[in-house]
């Protein structure tokens, strides 16, 4: 890589932003290479390409502004106009165009002195902005003023065509992603639109209609991630409501099993009787790779789970099996499991991701280091365990507790 910058900007004079693009294309190319099986190692994988200096940003002299402002239009180019004069109060305010879009007139105010000002807070960062308004800039809002509808201005409204593959760049995905905004979409499904887009583009390139992906290094909608977790006043509610229905008592013992075992769902139901151990104290573990990460995880046994287990043993049968019967599909079981947490009038929806996240809070909360945790659940990396372990008020006051208790026991001496 050192060779390519030094003839692209040694011997053929390129800015080094201009070489960064190219070197990235190769690290690109090969990683591609390495995917398909062409190379047997992925070149270039841990080379760091420096960024070159921040361009000076791109502006329009005041003369250019007055001859956009002096372009006539025909009646039949009312897109290219409504283009020219957003455009122009984007100048005007410098208001981004996805905030632009979105202004209502409740984010006008006029101040003491009787000029019009802007107050809203950027989708982007999420920072309130405050903008006095140019005279120009409140000639467009009043020329597009309309009691039809909420903005102040009307959004370009979206010719619907064909597009080939091979023209879609990543200009075309944030002005996707920003349409999507603007419509009102939650992060979580604006990422869920963007990679069905790149599962597209990847396809494409499995096919051979497009060479690459264009939208594999781009950043995605920023998601808080809240994973949903029972209290122990619901898992008790839980464990005191066995039912009738064996499709439902099912779900429940198994949604109970994963609560006390932190065991995926997919792990749930591939668990063998092979993958419970004994060690020698005589207590009973299950040791098993998951699925999804292919780590292995070694979980004890808590009594109550082992009751479950109990349950669905075949002591006669020497050899191996499935604890958990395949007598209903994933969506049935989801459905029972669902009902079970109505009918133990439990407000936080059961899901089995639900079951795994209470798994991890309740060990946390009972002072389980976490690096325990993530051995048992069977991440990765702590990070993971983090985001499934919610610390609780209850750990946070006894931490503090016993911060203060060795605070004063160092005093003492």
């Amino acid at each position: 890589m050192g060779c390519l910058q030094r003839y692209s900007v040694g011997k053929l004079g390129h800015s080094q932003g201009h070489y960064r693009k190219m070197a990235l294309a190769v690290k690109k190319v090969c990683r591609l290479a390495y995917r398909e099986g062409l190379i047997t190692r992925q070149l270039f994988a841990h080379v760091t390409i420096e960024r070159g200096e921040n361009k000076q940003s791109r502006a329009l002299d005041r003369a250019s502004l007055d001859k956009l402002q002096s372009l006539a239009f025909e009646p039949y180019e009312v897109e290219l106009e409504t283009a020219r004069d957003l455009f122009l109060f984007a100048c005007y305010t410098g208001v981004a165009y996805c905030d632009m879009v979105s202004l209502e007139r409740k984010h006008l105010f006029t101040d003491d002195e009787g000029a019009l000002w802007l107050k809203f807070r950027r989708q982007k960062t999420d920072t309130l902005c405050r903008v006095k308004l140019l005279p120009e800039a409140v000639h467009l809002i009043e020329r597009y003023q309309s009691k039809e509808r909420a903005t102040l201005f009307a959004p370009i409204a979206y010719s619907e065509q064909d597009v080939l593959l091979s023209a879609l760049t990543i200009e075309f995905f944030e002005d996707y992603r920003f349409y999507l905004k603007r419509e009102g979409y939650a992060p979580a499904t604006i990422n869920s639109h963007l990679c069905w887009l790149s599962r597209l583009m990847y396809r494409a390139v499995s096919q051979g209609t497009i060479r690459f992906n264009p939208f594999e290094e781009v950043k995605y909608e920023a998601v808080e991630r809240k994973p949903r977790f029972l209290s122990k006043g619901d898992v008790s509610k839980l464990l005191a409501f066995p039912l009738q229905d064996e499709g439902a008592e099912l779900s429940r013992r198994m949604f109970l099993f994963s609560v006390f075992t932190g065991l995926a769902f997919v792990d749930l139901q591939g668990l063998r009787a092979s993958q419970i151990e004994t060690n020698s104290e005589g207590k009973r573990y299950i040791r098993k790779a998951r699925q999804k990460t292919e780590v292995e995880s070694l979980i004890p046994m808590h009594p109550i789970a082992e009751q479950i287990l109990t349950l669905y043993t075949k002591e006669k049968s020497r050899g191996d099996y499935k604890i958990f019967p395949d007598t209903m599909s994933d969506w049935e079981l989801l459905r029972h499991l669902k009902a079970v947490g109505l009918a133990c009038s439990i407000r936080t929806p059961l899901t089995w991701h639900c079951a795994r996240h209470t798994f991890g809070t309740l060990t946390l909360e009972s002072g389980v280091p976490i690096e325990s945790i993530a051995k048992i659940m069977g991440h990765s990396s702590i990070a993971s365990t983090q985001i499934h372990a919610q610390v609780t008020d209850q750990k946070i006051a006894r931490d503090m507790e016993r911060v203060m208790q060795k605070t004063l026991e160092c005093a003492n001496k």
